[in-house]
Order: C-alpha cells, then sequence, then structure tokens
C-alpha cells in the first residue's frame, strides 16, 4: 500500500519532472482546465474519486497513460477514504485504492459541465469497496441515476471484486449528471467516474430518449487480456471472450479497415481475431441477462472475413437476435478485410439470456464467423429534465455565490430530490420550471447576478438578509411572471430601476428594499447621499441615544416635580402583575408588546442603535413598516420603569421620540419610540 501511494504522488502535479519519459512521450494526455472541470487533449475526463486533498491533483496511469484527476470540481459532498491497507496491492490500479462515500443526503451527484448538446458519450462507473470504513460489509446496495432516469441498481457483495457500469447516452444540455441514490441498504460509495466523448454518428439507436447500459462487450477471438485505449481511441474495454469449447479462434496478420459510413468504429486489434462454429453450420452464443430482469436488449454483431476466399468459397448466414430474425431477414455475407455489422433496432425481451445465433445457409460452404459482439439492456428515459435554460441558471447561480446546500442533479425532478429554496412547476409538455427562488439569510456576497434573468417563470424571489452590493438591476422588472421581490437588508446601493418603481406603484410587483442604506428613489436623493456619505443607519444611531438622554433630563425634571404621583398601580389584562413585593395598576393609553413580539419587531435584537447606562437601543419595523427604537431596560425597578413609561406616553415635542408602545413581560422591561422618516433620511421627531 505505501509504495503504490508513493508512485501516485510521483505522478501529481507538483511533481510532473518524475513522470516516465516513455509514458510522456507515447501517450500526452495532460489535464487542461474546461469551464472550471479537467479533461485531456481527447476530451475524457477521467475521476479518481476520493483522490488528493486539491482538487487540481492528478496523474497519468501507468498502464494505458490515461490522466485521471481528483473528482473534487465535480461534486460537493461525500467523504474520501482509503481502501483497506489489508486489500491494498502494489499491482493494483492506483484508481481503486481511494472511494468516495456518501453518508449523508440521499441523493449525491457528480456533474458534468461543458458538453456538446446531441453529441453521444460513454460514462463508465467503478466501484471496489475494500473494506475502506472498516466495516467489513458482506453487501452493499444503493441505486444510480442518469441524470432525472434510473441507470442501475449497484449490488456489491465481494470486499475486493471491481464492479462497472457503462451507458452510452446522447447528451441534451450542456451538463450530465451521475447521483448515487441511498435507498437505505448501506453507504453509497464509488471508486472511479469516467466519460468518453463520441461521434454523433456512432451507436445510431441512442438518442435523446434512449440511452444503452452495457451488459456485455465481447472481442470474440481474443487471447489474452482485453483491449481499451489507446487501441480503441474511444477507450471501450473489449474483454476476451473465453466460453469457446465449441468454437476455433481464427485471426489475420493484415489490417482490417473501417469503411467511412461505419457506425461503430470497432478498433483494428478487435476485428483481426473471430471465432468460427467447430463441425457445425450454426454458431449460438446464450449470455446470462439480469436474473428475473423485465429489462430489454439490444445487440451489435461486429463481423470481417478474415481471409480470401476461393472460387468456390462462399461464407453467408443468418443472423438472429434474441430470437428474431435481423438483416431484413436476409442473408449476412461479411466483407473481407473490412468491418461490417448488424445490429437491433428494435429491442428484445430476455428474462433470463440473450441468445444470439448465427445459422449458414443452405448453400455456404462455410461456416458462420464472428469477431466482436455488445449487448445492451434499454434505458428509457421517460422522466423529463428541468427546463435546461433554468438548470444552467441555477448552476450559474450556485457556482457564483458558492451556494453550500443540497443543490446537486436537476434542480425539480425527481420532486423528493428538489433543490432546497426552490418551487418548481410542470407546464402542459411536462417540462418543470422555476416558479420561486428563496435565498433569504443565504450569505450571498457579490452583486446580484444576471443568471436570475434565465428564471421566466419565476414569481417569488427571495434574496434578503444577504450581503449583496452594486445596483438593483433593471432586468428583474422584466422577468414577466414575478409578483414578489425581497432585497432587503442587503448593501446595495444606487437608483431604484424605474420600471420596478412602476411596476411596485401599480401593484403589480410586491417590492421590498429596505435595509438597503445607499439605495434612493430618484436622481436628487442619490446627489444627496453623495454629498453625504455617512450612512442613514449611523445617523440614526447617533440621533436617537442623545433624546433619549433628553428625554431622562425632561423625566427627572417632571419627577421631582410631581413626586410620587407618578406613582399608579401596573393592572395587567388578566389580574395583577407582581414584581418584588408591590403591586402596581398601570393605565397608560399606549400599546402593550411580549417579549416575543419585540423579538419578531427587532429581527431577534439583531441591530443594535445605541447602548448606555440606561438600556441598550435596537432598531425595528411593525407589521404596518412603522419604523421603531425598542429600548430594553436593565435591571431595574417596576416603579422607576413605569414612571419613565407614564411621562413618554405624555410628553410630546419636536426634539423628543414619542413612545409607540411598552412591554412588561416578566423581568423584560422596554418601551418603543416611533422613528420618522423625513428626505432622504430617517430623524427621531
Amino acid at each position: 500500500m505505501q509504495k503504490l501511494a508513493g508512485r501516485r504522488r510521483c505522478f501529481s502535479s507538483r511533481n510532473m519532472a518524475v513522470i516516465p519519459c516513455s509514458i510522456l512521450l507515447l501517450f500526452p494526455l495532460l489535464a487542461v482546465q474546461v469551464g472550471g472541470q479537467f479533461t485531456d487533449g481527447l476530451g475524457f475526463i477521467s475521476l479518481d474519486c476520493g483522490y488528493g486533498h486539491d482538487a487540481q491533483a492528478y496523474y497519468v496511469g501507468p498502464s494505458f497513460g490515461i490522466t485521471y484527476v481528483s473528482d473534487a470540481s465535480y461534486i460537493d459532498s461525500g467523504e474520501p477514504h482509503n481502501i483497506s491497507v489489508v486489500y491494498a496491492s502494489v499491482t493494483m490500479p492506483p484508481r481503486f485504492l481511494t472511494v468516495r462515500s456518501f453518508p449523508s443526503g440521499a441523493r449525491n451527484c457528480y456533474t458534468f459541465k461543458s458538453m456538446t448538446p446531441r453529441l453521444k458519450y460513454i460514462i463508465r462507473a467503478s466501484f471496489l469497496y475494500g473494506d475502506y470504513d472498516s466495516k467489513n460489509s458482506s453487501s452493499v446496495q444503493f441505486d444510480l441515476h442518469l441524470g432525472v432516469n434510473f441507470w442501475k441498481t449497484i449490488t456489491v457483495t465481494s470486499i475486493l471484486k471491481v464492479y462497472y457500469t457503462e451507458t452510452i447516452m446522447e447528451a441534451t444540455t450542456h451538463l450530465i449528471s451521475v447521483c448515487l441514490v441511498n435507498t437505505g441498504r448501506g453507504t453509497p460509495f464509488i471508486s472511479s467516474l469516467v466519460l468518453r466523448p463520441l461521434n454523433r454518428t456512432l451507436y445510431p439507436v441512442v438518442n435523446a430518449s434512449l440511452s444503452l447500459i452495457l451488459s456485455s462487450r465481447f472481442d470474440m477471438g481474443r487471447i489474452g487480456d482485453y483491449v481499451r485505449f489507446p487501441s480503441d481511441p474511444h477507450d471501450r474495454i473489449w474483454n476476451p471472450f473465453d466460453q469457446t469449447t465449441s468454437l476455433t479462434k481464427t485471426s489475420t496478420n493484415l489490417t482490417v479497415e473501417n469503411p467511412v459510413d461505419d457506425h461503430f468504429e470497432v478498433p483494428h486489434v478487435v476485428m483481426k481475431t473471430a471465432v468460427v462454429p467447430v463441425n457445425s453450420n450454426k454458431l449460438e452464443l446464450s449470455l446470462a441477462t439480469k436474473p428475473g430482469g423485465l429489462d430489454e436488449y439490444y445487440a451489435v454483431l461486429h463481423f470481417s472475413e478474415l481471409k480470401p476466399l476461393l472460387q468456390n468459397e462462399s461464407r453467408q448466414f443468418f443472423v438472429y437476435l434474441g430470437g428474431t430474425l435481423s438483416n431484413d431477414a436476409k442473408p449476412f455475407t461479411p466483407d473481407y478485410l473490412s468491418s461490417s455489422a448488424v445490429y437491433s433496432t428494435n429491442p428484445t425481451s430476455a428474462p433470463t439470456h440473450y441468445n444470439i445465433s448465427l445459422v449458414a445457409t443452405s448453400d455456404s460452404t462455410l461456416p458462420p464467423i464472428l469477431n466482436a459482439a455488445e449487448v445492451f439492456s434499454a434505458m428509457q428515459n421517460t422522466i423529463v429534465p428541468s427546463d435546461s435554460r433554468n438548470v444552467d441558471a441555477m448552476v450559474a447561480i450556485k457556482g457564483t455565490y458558492a451556494v453550500k446546500r443540497n443543490w446537486m442533479g436537476d434542480p425539480c425532478v425527481p420532486k423528493a430530490y428538489a433543490w432546497d429554496g426552490l418551487n418548481c412547476t410542470v407546464d402542459a409538455a411536462g417540462v418543470s420550471r422555476i416558479t420561486a427562488v428563496n435565498l433569504s439569510h443565504g450569505a450571498l456576497n457579490g452583486e446580484i447576478s444576471t443568471s436570475f434573468a434565465n428564471l421566466s417563470e419565476i414569481q417569488y424571489l427571495d434574496l434578503s438578509y444577504n450581503k449583496l452590493t452594486g445596483s438593483i438591476p433593471a432586468f428583474l422588472a422584466y422577468l414577466p411572471s414575478l409578483k414578489y421581490l425581497d432585497l432587503a437588508n442587503n448593501e446595495l446601493s444606487g437608483l431604484v430601476p424605474s420600471s420596478l418603481l412602476t411596476k411596485s406603484q401599480n401593484g403589480s410587483l410586491a417590492l421590498r428594499i429596505e435595509g438597503n442604506r445607499n439605495v434612493c428613489f430618484n436622481a436628487t436623493s442619490c446627489e444627496a447621499k453623495r454629498k453625504k456619505p455617512a450612512p442613514t443607519i449611523i445617523v440614526i444611531s447617533c440621533v436617537v441615544p442623545v433624546v433619549l438622554l433628553l428625554m431622562l433630563v425632561v423625566l427627572c425634571i417632571l419627577r421631582k416635580q410631581q413626586g410620587n404621583h407618578f406613582f399608579v398601580h401596573i393592572q395587567r389584562s388578566r389580574g395583577r402583575h407582581m414584581r418584588g413585593s408591590k403591586e402596581y395598576a398601570f393605565q397608560i393609553d399606549n400599546r402593550r408588546f411580549t417579549y416575543t413580539e419585540l423579538k419578531k419587531i427587532t429581527k431577534n435584537f439583531g441591530r443594535v442603535l445605541g447602548k448606555g447606562g440606561f438600556g441598550t437601543v435596537y432598531y425595528g419595523h411593525l407589521d404596518n413598516s412603522i419604523k421603531v427604537a425598542v429600548k430594553m431596560l436593565p435591571h431595574t425597578s417596576s416603579e422607576e420603569f413605569v414612571t419613565e413609561a407614564q411621562h413618554l406616553s405624555r410628553v410630546h415635542h419636536r426634539n423628543l421620540v414619542s413612545m409607540i408602545g411598552y412591554c412588561i413581560d416578566g423581568e423584560h422591561l422596554a418601551f418603543g419610540l416611533r422613528v420618522h422618516v423625513s428626505g432622504n433620511s430617517q430623524r427621531a421627531s
């Protein structure tokens, strides 16, 4: 384990000088960054899951020269682990030494960005448990999804066995997601995940609504190890077919060419070998399928004649795929040293085995021949993903603000895994569209992202209580469905777009922008703010303590004049209020608040206007938008509180703050002072 781990480090981006020169010369496929993610010169993306603490770490695989990169740039969740040293081996490929596991969250997704719509891709995932969690688990099972559609159930029953699954799919957007879904039968994990681009013309049955899941791929005449990149430029894995009791292997040293209109581009090294039946005019294969499965299967058979036929020789046969006669019910004749194929255009059910039969025609002098075979189960992409513009917009917003939520995979679909803070509706075409985004208290920084403009169906947008800066963009007024926009309590500045104000004034948009100190409503007020740099809230915090001090001076004078005449009984609506050993009846004609109401009014006492020996003053506002300063008194007697409250309720002066309410709730004593707005700034009146 230690030796192999050391080998992996020597291939890291920090130690490129020690990469063997032979590998660099043969396979110069070093990682380059595209759209924040890494690919190589061929467009390959190869993730070693759980590898490296640095998102930019990568190494060149020692066997095939493929560049593997850390998966950290492709997923926001999960835990990296090393497999147990008991099972690690110096001969084990480096990508199986680590895993990423997902003990939290029902769905965790890898996202490939900058994909090309309508281009086809191979995506292959591999899993080696290796007792990474020291639980020595005998069975782990979880689901794999490709985007919003079910891909496969992964069942792991061996500690050291490698489990693979591969799909061929067509991209419909610029994003492709691979999601691990926890089904309650063990913690999902993954060892490696790779993506390989294909030409649009390859595998013609694959389209936006149909993907293929690999069941078997055989190099029928191969002797030795499997074939993959660089022999196959698409990095398909061709395994040797070992069940050859009734078959004879044959080969050629000549090159087998791919025709111009080839739909599969099988490499020469695979096509130059083949099998033929022994003493029979029939070649039969029976390939096991998922037990008890209801899947439907497609097959592709690859043929080439490997020897020149004599004048009296012929090779002709019928092709049966899943019991169905193919090739338009015509006999098939392979071309000499040129690859050709017969493939399914309609799927066939195969509950236990998929059967392939090649039957020679009556006038054929040679038996059937088979060079390679591929069998796939069908993945019907029946679940419709969310609107692509909405998805792109939300992915961009997530990246702009580094949102740390369960924002993975499709934002709306499936509904059980919809992103936190989003509401979606399904239109008549069955496409989900985002109608509400709530990012309040989301710790957002920077300007309001232009990506919000692509949420054309959004009705509700709440960005309040963040640290957003810059001006309020005018495009928000042109979102056709927007009914509610909350930008309150940010750090926005500048002139509010007139288009937004118009919609707010005519009632078509509920607009909240309070708490942004440098926002103004017309050119005159903006000019005044530029001349007076001190923010409004600073003015308030300076004025209120001075006014309170004046009030207290007045109270002291009045109290001396009135003596004990202001001592009244504190009468609650439900009996009497006891504080210490005295009882009082309260006759002040102001609104009475509970302590819970004060917390709501002041947003949990979040903004302090002033503080001193007479108590702390907090900023708040009532439901009717009246701004108030709430003074919380320190430990004091009820007599002193009542005296002060009585005078505040009766004293009225343009330089004093009027009292609009009080609180006597247990040990909590407070009164509320009205804060008026005049011109471009707030002042106490």
